[in-house]
């Protein structure tokens, strides 16, 4: 069973700040404000998963920050699926849940 307000931190086995993860990752690209809304529903189609792992996928530097930031705008796209998918091959535990 997921504990509540784990966020990050269940699905993100290198979670530094646990449930603040995303929010510390976010901050470092500069995604902020409306950015960070539009990151979510143009590159990651609205989800909190793929949105991790896209953001992980910044850290591990498998895209930039730039990238990012334009797709949020719409100028440019990014393929979050296979970003997930890396990250997932790359972070054995991501994204499954812990039993508790």
């Amino acid at each position: 069973m997921h504990r509540h307000g784990q966020g990050g931190g269940g699905a993100d086995p290198r979670a530094e700040f646990g449930s603040f993860t995303p929010l510390v990752m976010r901050e470092a690209i500069g995604l902020v404000g409306p950015a960070i809304g539009a990151f979510h529903s143009r590159v990651c189609g609205g989800d909190p998963l793929t949105a991790l792992a896209v953001l992980r996928a910044a850290r591990l530097k498998l895209i930039t920050p730039m990238a990012l930031k334009s797709a949020a705008a719409g100028q440019t796209t990014a393929d979050a699926p296979a970003l997930r998918h890396i990250v997932r091959r790359k972070i054995s535990e991501f994204g499954r849940q812990s039993s508790i």
